[in-house]
């Protein structure tokens, strides 16, 4: 069977490159390894990942390497520099290892030299060398952490190199096109295999990268991280089927295990006496939670609740939507702990609050959500698990459904977010939920219908609304 596929792969190729064998040579930008210390990006304590101004001409082998800042692969004698930053380390190169079934791009030796390979799934899954392995979310997350940007808004940009990146040739703000050369990081515009409805054809050659992370989607399903010429930021993707292509940056060590509480077996109810609403709920870990997003009406001055479109079957399909002053309890009608909490800024609100949940319960803060991603494995694979198994709608054209497992019973359904300006942002392909603060912006956690398996923390405006979880006090 695998053989098959490789087949079919390399005529789709053949069909999709029309024949041509003969592809142009890749511009000669790649970055070279160093055997001094100046490339690794080393400074004094932890490094910072950040490059030095030296560095070596001559790309050099294993028999001559400085083994502190690069990697040799005893596999195939080949070298990679290694990027760190704090307690990180990352391979700062495309692995180029050669597989049964991986690719140079363009089916040209020259991509490979300077891009590394591209690999196919499964085989990616043990690809890297003894002692590495393939990255998962929670490790670019942890990237992402170390370079100071964990919001994602110019990660694509300071980890992409200076060099093999197209520009727009358009006004636009700095972050776009090439890297910022900052980190040692240095993604390359490398493309990939590309599986489209109808072929497979090679891509993205100067204009993007796309990288492995471990799939948490069901059968059928792969997901990887993409830079662009055109954004600041990285894309968190995914695509259904596995006869894509992509290249792979390995990390150093073990990855951490994260051992999930038991499952859920049955939701219990929750009553909320001003209104008469019954709530489903549901215990996970040392937590209960509401199962079922909040519907109240709160309309209290520019303390405001809103239904998905304006009209009321919003409320009762997506639930209540808050802007952050309506969420906290601005106008303390239940809590005089939240009294002027109009925005991030001017709160002075401490301990637990209540907010617009019901009596005995409260608005969760950011340990409550950290607390509940850990007790079902992890973010990166959280929001599969706390969607619900029905609601939600199809990824793609292949009707890859973006419903989760609900193995906690937790029953995350899709709904929007009211924007300041009136209107309503993807309805019915997420579900974003109230936190209490961070800094000058109100927490909110985020599961999307496709495109990640993991929930996020966001920062959200207090003039947009988003629904309400609530978790129950603590007896």
């Amino acid at each position: 069977m695998k053989k098959f596929l490789y087949l079919f792969v390399a005529t789709a190729m053949f069909i999709a490159c029309g024949g041509d064998s003969s592809p142009a040579s890749p511009e000669d930008t790649s970055s070279s390894i160093s055997s001094s210390a100046g490339s690794s990006g080393k400074s004094s304590g932890k490094s910072s990942g950040k490059k030095s101004s030296s560095s070596s001409a001559k790309k050099v082998s294993c028999g001559n390497v400085d083994a502190e800042n690069v990697f040799c692969d005893t596999r195939d004698g080949q070298a990679y520099r290694i990027f760190k930053i704090g307690d990180i380390e990352w391979m700062a190169e495309n692995l180029n290892y050669e597989t049964e079934s991986s690719l140079c791009y363009n089916d040209s030796a020259e991509y490979c030299a300077k891009f590394g390979r591209l690999y196919f799934w499964p085989d990616v899954l043990d690809v890297c060398p003894e002692g590495w392995y393939l990255p998962r979310s929670e490790d670019y997350n942890r990237l992402l952490d170390a370079i100071e940007d964990p919001n994602n808004r110019k990660a694509g940009y300071l980890l992409k190199s200076e060099k093999s990146w197209k520009t727009t040739g358009e006004k636009e703000p700095e972050e776009k096109g090439p890297g910022a050369g900052i980190y040692s990081f240095d993604v390359l515009a490398g493309g990939y295999l590309y599986s489209s409805k109808d072929s497979l054809k090679f891509t993205g050659e100067s204009t993007s990268a796309a990288l492995w992370r471990i799939p948490v989607y069901d059968e059928g399903y792969s997901t990887y991280i993409k830079f662009s010429y055109t954004s600041a930021e990285i894309s968190w993707t995914s695509n259904s089927g596995y006869l894509s292509a992509y290249s792979v940056r390995c990390v150093k060590g073990v990855p951490d295990t994260i051992v999930p509480v038991t499952p859920a077996k049955k939701q219990g109810s929750l009553t909320d006496e001003r209104n008469g609403r019954t709530y489903k709920t549901t215990k996970i870990g040392n937590q209960v939670w509401m199962a079922e997003n909040l519907v109240f009406d709160y309309n209290e001055g520019d303390a405001e609740s809103y239904c998905v479109n304006n009209k009321r079957d919003g409320c009762e399909k997506y639930g209540t939507l808050y802007n952050w002053s309506a969420a906290m309890d601005s106008k303390a009608l239940y809590d005089s702990n939240t009294v002027g909490c109009t925005s991030p800024r001017n709160c002075k609100a401490t301990g637990r609050i209540r907010g617009v949940c019901p009596e005995g319960w409260h608005l969760p803060d950011t340990t409550e959500f950290e607390a509940l991603i850990t007790a079902v494995g992890g973010r990166f694979s959280a929001g599969w698990k706390l969607k619900a198994s029905e609601g939600w709608d199809f990824c793609d054209y292949r009707g890859t459904s973006g419903n989760g497992t609900d193995e906690y019973l937790f029953s995350a359904k899709p709904g929007s977010i009211r924007r300041e300006d009136g209107t309503f942002f993807d309805i019915g392909k997420l579900m974003e939920v109230w936190g209490t603060m961070s800094g000058t912006y109100g927490v909110a956690y985020e599961i999307r219908q496709c495109g990640s398996a993991s929930i996020a923390h966001v920062d959200g405006s207090a003039l947009s609304a988003r629904a309400v979880r609530c978790v129950k006090d603590e007896d």
